[in-house]
């Protein structure tokens, strides 16, 4: 993430701030130093926060782990709980269909990215 998107200059020059928004909510507080502070790369991130400009991108495995180990409890009141927090199909891939999070599979992250990368012809790890 650092290295072929955050820190790449080819990849800044076309989509500048906005590639903060492939940056999932729960990861931002890895780089967000570096990218406001740092001054030895040439890539500057004006307006960018923890917040915004916000995401695009939602790391959803917490949730499954979590909704997972409620169900593997088997107590009812868990299981009923997260029944209602995540039984309804609000995971989307990038392709545009939908999926449950607990029958949902997992897509490489790389992968992910590049279905946004449609302006250019860079392709990541070239």
């Amino acid at each position: 993430m650092w290295c072929q998107v955050l820190n790449n200059n080819n990849v800044h020059s076309i989509y500048g701030d906005w590639v903060w928004r492939l940056v999932p909510q729960q990861w931002r507080n890895w780089w967000i130093q570096s990218i406001i502070s740092d001054t030895h790369h040439s890539i500057s991130y004006d307006n960018v926060t923890l917040e915004e400009p916000s995401p695009v991108i939602v790391d959803r495995t917490i949730d499954r782990a979590a909704m997972l180990d409620d169900i593997e409890s088997h107590s009812l009141g868990r299981i009923m709980d997260t029944m209602n927090k995540y039984l309804i199909p609000d995971v989307l891939c990038p392709w545009g269909c939908s999926e449950y999070i607990h029958t949902c599979g997992f897509v490489e992250f790389d992968s992910i990215i590049q279905r946004f990368f449609t302006q250019s012809e860079y392709s990541i790890g070239k």
